[in-house]
């Protein structure tokens, strides 16, 4: 009996100091860091505190808070996990008590490892971009277009050919006009005009096909239209939300090429400023 007293009386003698050396042991690993000096000032705490192992019960607790201190700011490191690796060591946590804290490393690589590929699908675009401008974009084996001697494929994608067509017909104007009687039984009808139609113009699908933008000319190959314009031949050239639209010198009709999935805006007008430049340089 005398041995259950004295725990007792101990646990509670202990209570408090158990509590104040977690706290202490908390506010040292909430920046995921523990160097010697700090290891040091714990172990003096402990004993001048007069603490007993209570820590050990919310070690789990204490790893996780290290991790959550040393994500702050969204890094993570090499070194950064080295020093979680050091506290958890530290700490004696085992495989089961770190689960919680490894649950939010792992979340942070991904995230990390996510962001990483953002930046270089990013950079890789913008290069890709910058070699058609100059004109200096992969070789393209396009096997549907007959090239003239020295000219080369820039870029080909998917797109649509639409045609502004009438669509219906509309009827304007008309009317009765009104009666003037000028004596009994007798009247003239004036103001009276004969209404006509007048056709409803709306974009038309013309063909699916594909753009290819050269150093020469702008071809597209469709199952059921083509043509090939020279680069000299364009006036104008209008990137749209949904539309890519230019018109030709000689051609009452502009040109209309709805995107098709894998055509981008940004990389058609690209390979056109380069296809321009190399043809103005006399580099094709």
């Amino acid at each position: 009996m005398t041995g259950i007293l004295s725990r007792i009386v101990g646990r509670m003698r202990h209570g408090k100091a158990d509590g104040q050396f977690i706290e202490e042991m908390r506010a040292v690993l909430a920046d995921g860091e523990l160097d010697d000096e700090e290891r040091h000032q714990l172990a003096l705490r402990h004993v001048e505190l007069g603490a007993g192992d209570a820590w050990n019960d919310v070690k789990a607790d204490l790893y996780l808070a290290a991790v959550r201190g040393a994500l702050k700011g969204g890094r993570l490191t090499p070194e950064v996990e080295g020093e979680l690796a050091e506290i958890r060591g530290y700490l004696q946590v085992g495989t089961a008590e770190a689960e919680r804290g490894n649950t939010l490393l792992g979340q942070a690589r991904d995230r990390l490892a996510a962001e990483a590929r953002q930046l270089k699908a990013k950079a890789d675009w913008e290069a890709y971009l910058t070699a058609l401008r100059r004109a200096e974009g992969p070789r393209l084996e396009v096997w549907n277009i007959m090239f003239q001697r020295g000219e080369r494929a820039l870029l080909e994608v998917p797109m649509a050919a639409l045609e502004y067509k009438a669509i219906a017909r509309q009827h304007v104007g008309g009317g009765s006009g009104f009666s003037i009687r000028v004596a009994r039984g007798v009247s003239f009808r004036v103001g009276g005009m004969r209404g006509y139609s007048v056709p409803v113009m709306g974009l038309q699908p013309l063909s699916t096909g594909r753009l290819v933008i050269t150093t020469r000319r702008l071809v597209f190959a469709g199952l059921l239209a083509g043509w090939s314009d020279p680069l000299e031949k364009i006036i104008s050239v209008t990137p749209y939300a949904d539309v890519f639209q230019y018109v030709v010198h000689g051609r009452v009709k502009p040109r209309i090429l709805r995107y098709e999935p894998g055509a981008h805006p940004e990389a058609i007008i690209a390979a056109f400023e380069g296809a321009v430049n190399a043809s103005a340089l006399g580099n094709p």
